[in-house]
């Protein structure tokens, strides 16, 4: 997708307001104080530089395929899409460890990567989003880059009472479902 495509798509709820937070880059679409008073349906983000790119691969520890990477350079660091589409990128100005967080900066690319216990599966998946309303995430294959599915699933233990997570993930070229988890 290009920018000009991308910036459509989201300008769709230009009509409820548009500000631009130049503290972190964002440019917010779609003032929904129904869900909140400073809640906005679309964020974008600036784009990232070669040297962005190169330091949050380096905090990855990892090559991220490239065109996800063509999608950060060229149309936008991550994304919020509808308060649904997550499209995660990189945090440049929130600082865990120092308690400074900006709400206004995509969800962290490292965090669904690095941190996040459903990344643990396959070293061929990049992890890039997830959907707000069920906890689903997107991820691409690195070596055939498609793009695919992966569902997540709370099944209690009868034993313990302990919750145990499994991952489904959405093989679309085959059209099946296998567990990893």
């Amino acid at each position: 997708m290009d920018k000009k495509t991308f910036e459509q798509l989201l300008s769709k709820y230009i009509h409820l307001g548009k500000k631009y937070i130049e503290e972190t880059g964002a440019t917010i679409i779609g003032h929904a104080p129904h869900i909140a008073p400073e809640a906005y349906l679309n964020m974008a983000f600036e784009p990232l530089s070669k040297e962005d790119i190169l330091h949050l691969e380096s905090r990855l520890h990892q090559i991220i395929p490239d065109p996800y990477k063509d999608f950060l350079m060229k149309v936008s660091n991550g994304a919020t899409v509808c308060c649904e589409l997550f499209l995660y990128g990189y945090r440049r100005y929130s600082d865990k460890d120092k308690g400074i967080i900006y709400v206004f900066e995509p969800y962290d690319l490292e965090d669904i990567n690095c941190r996040d216990w459903i990344t643990k599966p396959s070293l061929n998946m990049f992890f890039f989003g997830s959907y707000d309303w069920n906890g689903d995430r997107l991820y691409m294959n690195r070596e055939s880059l498609e793009i695919a599915l992966c569902s997540t699933q709370c099944l209690m233990k009868t034993e313990s009472n302990s919750t145990k997570v499994r991952l489904h993930c959405l093989d679309t070229k085959k059209n099946n479902v296998v567990i990893l988890s």
